[in-house]
């Protein structure tokens, strides 16, 4: 299961192309760029303060309304000063997934709460859009009702079937596992068992849903994992998954590497 580009990271992404250098999209084409420009330490530091601070003006107003700035400075600072990242991966990990958990929700119910003003051509994909979220949603309230199943902060669902005995996966681990993976009409969409042969790969890339997953498992397990679409392809058609699906998946964790 590969790994989609997170919805919130998309939208923060999307809002914003970071750092266009500001020179360049307000001269020519045969202008330099800032970025190529060679400034000797001391030499016209005046103009590079301008220019920087031009760049940084810029950026501001193609910065989401959500990100807070003071903090993502300091990661530029940070990052610029070749400190470690104050957050490891499955921290920020986890603040995406939170953070998706929120911006889905919200940008489905405006959605509905607009449904009357979209253009006719455009009304019957977002009727089906929102019927699609509707059952998902619904299934997985009724899912969370069922004896076992365990529902995280996320809004992932898990279910151990078998428990295990061996190490435990973090965010950054490498595992071997099997898996089946249904929709929640029960169709097959994907599987390793058709090979016989478990699959290797990273949880730091693969969907969401699955990091997180797999981190409540030890060598040995069985699990049912039920992943919002939030925590996995979202709104967008991803092969034989459409749009807006829950992602079922029967797994087994042979090996933590």
């Amino acid at each position: 299961m590969s790994k989609a580009l997170p919805i919130a990271v998309a939208i923060l992404l999307g809002g914003a192309a970071l750092a266009p250098v500001y020179y360049a999209s307000k001269t020519p084409a045969t202008s330099q760029p800032l970025t190529t420009v060679a400034v000797k330490e001391g030499q016209n530091s005046e103009i590079l303060n301008k220019l920087s601070y031009a760049n940084g003006y810029q950026m501001a107003s193609q910065i989401p309304a959500e990100v807070n700035v003071n903090a993502l400075v300091a990661g530029l600072l940070d990052a610029k000063s070749e400190k470690p990242s104050k957050y490891s991966e499955a921290e920020i990990k986890s603040a995406t997934a939170l953070l998706n958990k929120e911006l889905y929700a919200k940008g489905m119910e405006d959605l509905r709460a607009n449904l009357a003003s979209i253009p006719a051509e455009q009304k019957a994909e977002a009727e089906q859009a929102l019927t699609a979220y509707d059952a998902n949603t619904q299934f997985l309230k009724e899912n969370a009702k069922k004896e076992g199943v365990i529902t995280t902060d996320t809004g992932l669902q898990y279910k151990i079937t078998k428990q295990g005995t061996g190490k435990q996966p973090t965010a950054e681990s490498t595992v071997l596992a099997h898996y089946k993976g249904t929709l929640i009409d029960g169709t097959v969409f994907d599987s390793s068992l058709e090979s016989g042969k478990p699959v290797e790969f990273p949880l730091n890339q693969v969907v969401a849903g699955w990091t997180e997953g797999f981190q409540h498992l030890k060598e040995g397990a069985k699990a049912t994992l039920y992943i919002p679409a939030y925590l996995g392809y979202g709104e967008q058609n991803q092969g034989p998954i459409p749009g807006f699906s829950t992602l079922i998946f029967d797994v087994e964790l042979v090996q933590v590497k």
